[in-house]
Formats: structure tokens, C-alpha cells, sequence
């Protein structure tokens, strides 16, 4: 005697088989989503801090001129560059220096700007000191240097 067996040819997915491959996909969409927005986020980050420790250089570079604008007009190198606490501002007039420097308490409240720049003076060691908002909480970088006299030597 012989048994017959019939196949039955599947002519599609079940809807259990459908579920699971969307499931999968569903998986696999909401990792790349959420890999791509880590890796925006760690970009800004690292954006802000790339910005904020050139905005520390150009604060210590701006001192630096001073020192040497001072020695080409023959007046004394710390004229304007006392000790204290100081604010960079931007000179909007077309003569003079682009840059200057005004003397602020460390009270003063002032307009509050993504990066807040000020630069400390201590018997010619020179901080550059940039603090910037972020998620996670406030960031500073600090550079610092000595100013020396070229004339003297080091102070």
C-alpha cells in the first residue's frame, strides 16, 4: 500500500512571519535614528569646545598685541593692562585697536551670550577664560601665560 502525502505549496508569508520582519525592521530604523543623533550631538559638543578654546587663544593673543602695540609706541608694555578682572569688547570704530579690554567686577551681570569671554591679569600671568552653555550643564576652558618684557625678561 502506498501513502500519499500531500504537499502544500506556500504561497506567501504568514501574518506572524509579516509581524516579525517589521519588528525587525522597526529595530534596525530606530537604531540608526538613534546612532545619528548621538553622533549630532557629540558633534556640537565637540563644535563648542573647538570654538571655545580658539575664543581662549584669541583672548590671550589680544593681550599679546597690546604688549607689543605698547612697545612700538614707545610707552610703558602694561599700559591698559593693569590687574583685574576684564571683558572683551568689539571697537565698531574704524580707527584703533578692533579689540579692547574693560575692566568688569566678577559680579557684573552682563548680557549673556553662548560664549562669555574674560581675561584675568595677576602680575603679567594672563587667563583666558571661556565659559559656554551646554547640554549637561555649564563648560569653561581656561589658557593661561606669562607676559614677559622682551626688553627685561621675564618678570
Amino acid at each position: 500500500m502506498q501513502t500519499q502525502v500531500s504537499l502544500r505549496k506556500n504561497s506567501g508569508f504568514t501574518i506572524l512571519e509579516t509581524i516579525i520582519a517589521i519588528t525587525v525592521i522597526g529595530m534596525v530604523i530606530a537604531a540608526a535614528t538613534q546612532l545619528t543623533q548621538s553622533s549630532m550631538k557629540i558633534g556640537r559638543s565637540t563644535m563648542s569646545q573647538f570654538i571655545a578654546f580658539h575664543l581662549a587663544e584669541e583672548g590671550l593673543e589680544i593681550v599679546r598685541n597690546m604688549r607689543d602695540s605698547n612697545w612700538l609706541q614707545n610707552t610703558s608694555w602694561r599700559s591698559g593692562l593693569d590687574d583685574g578682572l576684564y571683558g572683551i569688547s568689539e571697537n565698531s570704530g574704524n580707527s584703533g585697536p578692533r579689540w579692547t579690554l574693560k575692566k568688569i567686577s566678577a559680579a557684573d551681570d552682563n548680557e549673556r551670550e553662548r560664549f562669555q569671554r574674560t581675561i584675568f591679569i595677576d602680575s603679567g600671568k594672563i587667563t583666558s577664560r571661556v565659559t559656554y552653555g551646554q547640554i549637561g550643564g555649564e563648560k569653561e576652558i581656561s589658557l593661561t601665560m606669562k607676559l614677559t618684557d622682551w626688553k627685561k625678561g621675564p618678570l
